[in-house]
C-alpha cells in the first residue's frame, strides 16, 4: 500500500500534509498505543546512544551532541505531526473562516449603505420635487382666493402647512438614511451637524463635541461607520440613558481613528455588578460592533448600572485620502 493510494501524496509527488495530519491526528490513536510508540522510540534512541555511540572509537563530544539532538528530534517529530500540525491546521481554518465572515459582513454593510444612498436620493429627487410642486399649486390656489373667502383661505393655509411639514419630514428622513453633508463636507462637519440636530430635538441634553488630529478625509467605509456608531450611541443616550450631559470625541492617532461617546446617565445593565465592561447585547450595540469588526477595528462599551457609559470605536486606517 503506497502513500498515493492512502491519499497522503499528491499527483505531483508532494506530500499532502492535511491528509497526513488527519491520518495521524490524536483522535485516531489510542492512548496506550501512543504511549507505547513514544516509549519504543525513546528506548531505541537511547539504546543506540548508550551501547553504540559511546563505545565507538569515533565518539566525540560533537558526535554525542549530534546524537542527543537527533534523539530530541525523534522524540519531537511525532509530537509535531500528532499535536502541533493538526492544531496549526485547525487554527488556520478558523482564521480563514473569520476573514470570510469579516469580508461578508463588510459586503453586507456596503450593500446596505448603497441601498440607503439610493433610497435617500429617490426621496430627495422624486418625492421632494413632488412636494415642491404641491407647494406651488397650493400657493397658486391661495393667491386666487378672495379676501372674503376666509374659510377657504384657512383650509388652504392649513394645507400649505401640512405640505411643508411633509417636505420637512422627507428631508429629515432622507438625511437620516444618508446625510448629503457627509459626502460634501466630510466627517467632522457631519458629526457637528448631527450633534446640533440631537440637541435641538432634545434641549434637556447638553452635548460637547471635540476633535483632534483629524485634518483630512478618510475612506467612505470608515467615515460612514464612524457616523453610524455616533448616531446609534446618541440615540441610545436619548432613549435609555436619562442623561443630562454627553460628549463626542473624534481623534486620529496613527494608525487608528478613535470615536468616544460618553454620557452621565444611568448606565447599562451588567451581568456582573463588579464588571466595568457590560455585555454587548441588543441589536444596536451588536450592529455597531459588527460594523467596526468588519473594518478590522475594535468596539468597547464600559458601563455600570447607575454610572456613566463610555462607547469607544477604534478603526485602523492606512492613511487619510
Amino acid at each position: 500500500m503506497t502513500l498515493m493510494s492512502l491519499g497522503l501524496r499528491r499527483a505531483d509527488g508532494s506530500l499532502n500534509f492535511s491528509a497526513l495530519a488527519k491520518a495521524m491526528s490524536p483522535g485516531r490513536w489510542k492512548p496506550s498505543l501512543l504511549l507505547a510508540t513514544f516509549t519504543l522510540w525513546v528506548f531505541i534512541a537511547e539504546f543506540v546512544d548508550m551501547f553504540v555511540v559511546h563505545h565507538s572509537r569515533f565518539a566525540t563530544p560533537t558526535i554525542e551532541a549530534a546524537v542527543d539532538g537527533a534523539i530530541l528530534l525523534i522524540f519531537l517529530s511525532p509530537a509535531y505531526f500528532l499535536f502541533y500540525l493538526p492544531l496549526k491546521i485547525r487554527w488556520q481554518q478558523e482564521r480563514a473562516a473569520q476573514r470570510e465572515v469579516q469580508l461578508l459582513n463588510r459586503k453586507l454593510f456596503e450593500t446596505a449603505e448603497d441601498e440607503r444612498r439610493k433610497l435617500a436620493l429617490e426621496l430627495h429627487d422624486h418625492f421632494g420635487q413632488s412636494v415642491t410642486e404641491m407647494q406651488c399649486r397650493v400657493e397658486k390656489v391661495l393667491g386666487q382666493l378672495k379676501p372674503s373667502e376666509s374659510t377657504a383661505r384657512e383650509e388652504v393655509v392649513a394645507l400649505r402647512q401640512s405640505v411643508e411639514q411633509i417636505g420637512h419630514d422627507i428631508r429629515k428622513f432622507a438625511s437620516s438614511l444618508r446625510p448629503e453633508i457627509l459626502d460634501d463636507m466630510g466627517l467632522i462637519e457631519t458629526l457637528k451637524w448631527h450633534v446640533r440636530e440631537v440637541v435641538e430635538n432634545h434641549p434637556e441634553l447638553q452635548i460637547d463635541f471635540d476633535t483632534a488630529g483629524v485634518k483630512k478625509r478618510f475612506s467612505s467605509d470608515t467615515e460612514i461607520t464612524i457616523y453610524r456608531v455616533c448616531q446609534e450611541s446618541l440615540h441610545n443616550i436619548v432613549k435609555h440613558a436619562n442623561a443630562s450631559q454627553a460628549s463626542v470625541t473624534l481623534v486620529y492617532s496613527h494608525p487608528e481613528l478613535i470615536l468616544t461617546v460618553r454620557d452621565d446617565g444611568d448606565g447599562l445593565p451588567s451581568r456582573d455588578d463588579n464588571a466595568t465592561e457590560c455585555p454587548i447585547s441588543g441589536l444596536g450595540l451588536l450592529g455597531m460592533r459588527e460594523r467596526i469588526t468588519a473594518l478590522g477595528g475594535t468596539f468597547e462599551v464600559n458601563s455600570k448600572p447607575g454610572e456613566r457609559t463610555t462607547v469607544r470605536a477604534m478603526i485602523p486606517v492606512n492613511g487619510a485620502v
